[in-house]
């Protein structure tokens, strides 16, 4: 005879049912090892704490992109543990690599794969859903 399906509801409370109850207590990290959380940890800062790109290629001004903008004139490498850069043309652009810091005054990554290079200047096609930021992640805190 077939039975009926469960709902997951009804599944989840039976597993709750069956699984003891292991109570729940501190350590410190040290001695944690082979332990299960009980609660998710959460850093109390973001690591890195400033934007990092996401993605090799160009950071561009957004407000140079908005505006039609698709030849840039490439200022300088910013590379993965560099120290921080900036804009100083917002109708240029920074050649980036993955991890590195967004240089100030860029709001878009235009990725490596849809770059046109021709010596010190670049040329994008339409990215496929560019959006104020892409490319880099903030940092959350």
């Amino acid at each position: 005879m077939i039975q009926p399906q469960l709902s997951v509801a009804q599944a989840s409370e039976i597993l709750l049912r069956a699984c003891p109850d292991w109570g729940v207590e501190r350590l410190p990290l040290q001695a944690a090892a082979g332990r299960v959380l009980a609660e998710a940890v959460r850093a109390d800062r973001d690591a890195p704490p400033f934007p990092r790109v996401a993605m090799d290629g160009v950071a561009v001004a957004w407000a140079a992109w908005e505006a039609g903008q698709r030849r840039f004139r490439v200022e300088g490498v910013q590379a993965a543990g560099d120290p921080p850069t900036r804009l100083s043309d917002p109708l240029a652009a920074w050649e980036v690599m993955t991890g590195a810091v967004l240089p100030t005054g860029c709001g878009l990554v235009l990725p490596v794969e849809e770059l046109l290079r021709q010596g010190d200047e670049v040329e994008a096609r339409e990215p496929r859903g560019a959006r104020e930021p892409r490319g880099a992640r903030e940092p959350r805190g």
